[in-house]
């Protein structure tokens, strides 16, 4: 009976202590919701001056690769450290993006317009490769900002790099541009969605890419060792 009793308080304070450790699932899961909501107000001053998008997304997967990984690291260092070495790639590429953004709004609005209904039955044709050519460039870019972010391999590479994945890991390209479009979607379905985009509209969606990604990019690194 003294070996039992003996036994609770020990039992009650180890419970104790994994309670209130800050290893315990609760504190991990707070301080993870707490960084996203960093993360994405950083990416949104990054974003602002609307050129350095494109560095401010790829300083963002820089820190959410991390995270994925579990890894630790400062996340304001690391974003700042991968914004001034990937500023210029990540600017051209975001320039391409805009230039291709920028073609795509101007034939919405055109099929808005009735314009387009001159193409007769091949208006829906038309419809169709203008929303496919804007689903691969979304697709495109959520491979080519993490790559830019984890590797140094030249833009060039980055880009052939992009496309090879893209195209081996169709099914999960097409799961991360849905995650990626759900926060957008919630947004046109209600403004009270609006609050909730500013705290993880980017780092959220993100954050689940990575996720994915990283269990893509092992593959592909020990599928390199293997040939090696």
């Amino acid at each position: 009976m003294g070996g039992g009793f003996g036994g609770r308080p020990f039992l009650k304070g180890k419970i104790m202590n994994n309670i209130f450790s800050m290893d315990n699932v609760v504190f991990r899961t707070i301080g993870k919701i707490t960084d996203l909501v960093w993360v994405n107000i950083l990416t949104l001053i990054f974003c602002i001056p609307v050129i350095t998008a494109g560095a401010s997304l790829t300083a963002m997967y820089a820190v959410l690769l991390k995270m994925s990984r579990d890894e630790e690291g400062g996340l304001t260092k690391t974003f700042w450290r991968s914004f001034r070495e990937n500023i210029k790639s990540s600017t051209v590429v975001w320039i391409v993006a805009m230039v291709v953004g920028f073609i795509y709004a101007v034939n919405l609005n055109l099929m808005r317009q009735g314009i387009m209904s001159e193409f007769g039955i091949m208006e829906k044709a038309v419809a169709i490769l203008i929303l496919g050519i804007l689903l691969f460039g979304v697709m495109l870019l959520l491979y080519i900002f993490p790559l830019l972010a984890r590797y140094d391999n030249g833009l060039k590479n980055t880009v052939i790099n992009a496309f090879k994945l893209m195209i081996a890991f169709f099914p999960r390209s097409v799961c991360m541009v849905i995650i990626c479009l759900f926060p957008i979607a919630l947004m046109c379905l209600s403004n009270y969605f609006f609050f909730l985009w500013i705290l993880y509209g980017f780092s959220f969606p993100g954050y689940v890419c990575c996720m994915l990604l990283t269990r893509i990019f092992e593959k592909v690194e020990g599928a390199g060792e293997d040939e090696q």
